[in-house]
């Protein structure tokens, strides 16, 4: 993983940040007895469940992802006000295959899913007095995302999710 940040003050109460990174990770499993359930369905009822020997899963899945961050900082004695943008992307290349030891390949996937998320976010900082300080905010986020990337069976499915959320705390 790599991040690169900047900071551009300018003056005393008003400061730019900037951030930009590339995120890399890759999950390998091979279980050669993985816990698989098979379910036999007859006219809708199932009849039958159970996990069979004999079975290899091997499951690889690498995401990149590239993310930027822009934020802005004006500073008073008593109040602050910050606002921000961030826009986060990457994809996942997954690959699954089941495998039975008697009679060979069960199921193979290969599939290319990506990530998508822009968030949005304003925060009102108040030093009520020493050591209290109050903090208000909102945010948004939409993200694009995969279903199911990270066990078998695979999905090539996208969900996309908007979300407004308020924000208070306190120091």
């Amino acid at each position: 993983n790599l991040f690169l940040g900047y900071h551009r003050e300018w003056n005393p109460s008003i400061h730019t940040l900037f951030l930009a990174g590339r995120l890399d990770d890759t999950l390998h499993l091979r279980d050669t007895s993985p816990k698989l359930l098979f379910l036999r369905d007859l006219g809708g009822t199932v009849t039958m469940v159970n996990n069979p020997p004999l079975f290899s899963l091997d499951h690889e899945s690498s995401f990149e992802a590239y993310t930027t961050e822009l934020q802005q900082i004006w500073q008073r004695p008593t109040w602050s006000t910050i606002v921000g943008v961030r826009y986060q992307t990457g994809w996942t290349d997954t690959a699954t295959d089941l495998d039975r030891v008697l009679t060979g390949r069960v199921s193979s996937q290969r599939i290319e899913t990506n990530l998508e998320r822009i968030s949005l976010y304003a925060y009102q900082q108040w030093q009520v007095w020493e050591p209290l300080r109050l903090t208000a905010g909102v945010s948004y986020d939409h993200l694009d995302f995969p279903v199911n990337v990270d066990t078998a069976p695979v999905s090539t499915g996208q969900r996309n999710t908007d979300k407004i959320s308020p924000r208070i705390g306190f120091v």
